[in-house]
């Protein structure tokens, strides 16, 4: 709920004050890449241990927060790269349209 929550504040409050197309399409872009990198990384690492069944499993909590930390920072540079792959010959079109 919290990421879903600071999503929609960025995209309120920080957005409609910016009036540019290509700057608000790229926040966008970056706002889409944090908030389902935390999703990810929420799944993937804190998940799964609000499901431990027995007392006598261990699990080592600074581990596991690098781990998520890992998987957060490797899924937005991954999203990242996909999102920029998609949209890079758009943007390019946009930034070439907006310098003549």
């Amino acid at each position: 709920a919290t990421p879903l929550l600071s999503l929609s504040l960025f995209h309120l409050v920080y957005l409609k004050s910016n009036t540019n197309v290509f700057t608000a399409e790229l926040f966008g872009m970056l706002s889409r890449c944090v908030y389902h990198s935390v999703e990810t990384a929420y799944c993937v690492g804190v998940l799964p241990l609000k499901f431990l069944q027995h007392e006598y499993i261990y699990f080592d909590v600074t581990r596991c927060m690098i781990l998520t930390a890992f998987v957060a920072v490797h899924s937005f540079l991954s999203l990242f790269c996909l999102e920029l792959h998609c949209l890079g010959s758009e943007v390019l079109q946009q930034t070439r349209l907006l310098g003549e």
